[in-house]
């Protein structure tokens, strides 16, 4: 923090108490906080120790200059973390305070949780010169102790992707200075994640072409241009928002493929097509680390794409404003035929003032004769900015469902009593903040249930990929019913700013890169249950609550074959979210409890040590007897109670488990725990 000098005094011994008395009398107008910044400044820490023990209600600002004393001195380091987390709680500098966690935890010996805290400073200010310096160091010592002994080659990766500079060439068109934020190298933060989960095959489950990829010919190679930014997380906060979901993407003529990892950071499937081999030849840009997700091959020549992978947005870039019609139409096809989703997105560049409904000229009529059409999503000129000469257009197919169902609701926003931005006014300093995560129907409303009879705040947050529904004030009935109109589009780290202490959220949330950075600093808790049982409760929750209105399944009878239709129709969504849910079972700083824990059928006894370690997860100092508040947390209404406990019994027929495990269903309750 850039501190100003002292002008009117200057100490020689910082114990002097007359001394310490006279600067306070000089500096008495600026009022105390400046008395204790001044002394900080000048080195004089026991001084201003002395003088912060005369404060009686202290501020955020005086929390943080004490807790910088204490770590100057590397005395007291653990009572430093605790007014740190005050002060950010108190909403003084986010950037100094978590830089200053990271010293503090460091000096601890707490590296890991040093780098998680340093990564969220970075979040904030990527271009702080002593922060970029300590993430370099810190996460290559991190790699170097965690990766076995033949991965030099991330390591030696790390050290050029950290070193390289994030600028924006000087002489860059004036498009591509306002969003591009990468140049040519990985964002630092970016980097530092990949060191800290010390996995060099960060992305699984890559999207690969069903057929070799067409080597390109000796003609024009389809290629990205100089206009197309190496970066744009903009677009994916505007896709995400858009769509709503967790996006399957291919960027043509993707180039450095910065914007497939941008993608990729925020937990989408994503992949890139390129028609210049030099790009993979001199592993530019991202090639180091992407190799699966990025591939080369000739777009004019390719007859397939990826199998049953269809992408929910097409990106390119400006290629469709080159080569002649009639090549144009063929890519479109392939477009349309081969990658789009029914309600897939294509988004490109064109004139400004063609309307892209027939009469246009160039790649928007292919787009139509292709079986394409204009939309006009609400995307500002401020979100996604067009290429010199050129505005984006969207198209997709005629029959495609309208983007946006509901008009966008702006977040309702309260002040909380501690005066901060929040969902809630009620908070407790004395308590840090919680994020219950869950695979759907494992307990996530009667856990938090649970966590307002021990004295925590429902936020109202159900987090979900681009967004949250907002339940606050709802009745049950409503809110089991759902909606879009719940919907609001913004992303987990602007919600969790939202959440105080003593708060808490709730979600399946995906174990991301991003999603753990946002909920740095929440007390996690995973729910789990098995499959089995979790996808009848499922199934029965959405004829419930009217939310699978439309869809043949529920037209069945209750019984063996409406489960077997459920999952071959939308037993898909429920195995991703899951598949989304399960990594976080190997985050450290994660408590997992069972449903079928917390439900009793282990025994009382188990049931009670979960409350127990529940409570010390979250904070609490004492936790009342299980039996004392059995009875007020099992079997009230929740949002989405259902009145009786779904089990499997009668229901899993051999049919049943073949559909199972066509979804993936035995591999994953394997991997949480449960039997195959």
């Amino acid at each position: 923090m850039a501190m100003g000098r002292p002008r009117s005094v200057s100490l020689n011994c910082c114990t002097d108490c007359r001394q310490l008395n006279r600067l306070y009398e000089v500096n008495m107008t600026t009022g105390t906080s400046q008395n204790i910044r001044l002394l900080v400044d000048s080195l004089e820490f026991e001084a201003a120790l002395a003088l912060i023990a005369t404060v009686g209600h202290p501020t955020a600002e005086v929390d943080y200059l004490h807790a910088f004393s204490l770590i100057q001195l590397k005395r007291d380091l653990a009572f430093a973390l605790q007014l740190l987390e005050r002060s950010e709680k108190g909403g003084f500098a986010p950037f100094w305070v978590k830089y200053m966690q990271a010293i503090c935890l460091n000096n601890l010996g707490r590296r890991q949780d040093a780098l998680v805290a340093l990564s969220s400073a970075l979040g904030i200010d990527d271009q702080h010169i002593g922060a970029r310096k300590l993430a370099r160091l810190w996460s290559l010592d991190i790699v170097r102790s965690h990766l076995p002994a033949d991965s030099e080659n991330i390591i030696s990766t790390l050290e050029q992707l950290l070193t390289v500079q994030t600028t924006t060439p000087a002489t860059a068109p004036a498009a591509m200075v306002h969003t591009d934020t990468g140049a040519d190298s990985m964002a630092t933060g970016d980097a530092l994640m990949i060191a800290q989960l010390g996995n060099p095959r960060l992305f699984g489950d890559p999207l690969i072409p069903t057929l070799p990829l067409p080597a390109a010919g000796t003609g024009t190679v389809i290629t990205a241009s100089g206009l197309q930014p190496s970066r744009h997380p903009g677009l994916v906060a505007v896709c995400e928002r858009l769509m709503g979901r967790r996006l399957r993407v291919l960027d043509l003529a993707c180039g450095e493929g910065g914007l497939v990892l941008d993608f990729l950071l925020r937990g989408h499937r994503a992949a890139g097509l390129e028609g210049d081999e030099l790009y993979r030849r001199r592993q530019n840009g991202q090639w180091r680390i992407l190799p699966d997700h990025l591939h080369v091959g000739d777009l004019r020549a390719m007859t397939g794409g990826f199998g049953e992978d269809r992408f929910d947005l097409v990106i390119a870039w400006d290629i469709l404003n080159k080569g002649p019609v009639a090549q144009l139409e063929g890519i479109l096809r392939l477009v349309s035929d081969h990658f789009l989703a029914p309600d897939g997105l294509l988004l490109g560049w064109a004139p400004p003032g063609t309307d892209g409904d027939g009469t246009g000229v160039g790649w928007l009529s292919a787009a139509v004769a292709a079986g394409l059409c204009r939309r006009r999503p609400p995307v500002t000129s401020e979100e996604l900015p067009g290429l010199p000469g050129l505005v984006p257009v969207f198209h997709s197919r005629p029959q495609a469902v309208p983007l946006v169902q509901q008009p966008h609701t702006p977040v309702r926003i309260v002040r909380s009593r501690n005066g901060l931005p929040a969902l809630r006014e009620e908070y407790r300093d004395d308590l840090p903040r919680v994020a219950v995560i869950s695979v759907p129907k494992a307990g996530t409303y009667l856990v938090g249930h649970l966590l307002k009879t021990l004295g925590y705040i429902d936020t109202g947050a159900h987090a979900g990929v681009g967004g949250f529904d907002d339940y606050r004030g709802l009745p049950p009935e409503e809110a089991k019913r759902g909606g879009p109109h719940l919907a609001r589009h913004i992303g987990l780290s602007e919600l969790t700013r939202l959440v105080q202490g003593g708060q808490f959220l709730v979600g399946h949330i995906s174990c991301t890169v991003g999603d753990r950075r946002d909920l740095d600093g929440f007390r996690k808790l995973l729910l789990l249950r098995d499959l089995r049982d979790a996808v009848v409760s499922h199934m029965r929750f959405l004829a419930d609550a009217g939310r699978a209105v439309g869809q043949d399944w529920v037209k069945i009878p209750y019984g063996p074959e409406r489960l077997v239709q459920y999952l071959r129709t939308a037993g898909h969504i429920y195995m991703q979210m899951v598949a989304d849910v399960r990594p976080w079972l190997e985050v450290p700083d994660m408590l997992t409890v069972r449903f079928e824990t917390l439900m009793g059928d282990h025994g009382e006894r188990e049931a009670a040590a979960t409350i127990k370690a529940l409570s010390a997860h979250i904070g609490l100092q004492k936790t009342p007897p299980w039996d004392s508040i059995r009875g007020q947390v099992l079997g009230q209404p929740t949002k989405t109670w259902s009145g009786q406990r779904s089990r499997r019994d009668g229901l899993w027929t051999a049919e049943v488990e073949s559909a199972f495990a066509a979804l993936g269903g035995r591999e994953l309750n394997v991997a949480m725990g449960y039997g195959a």
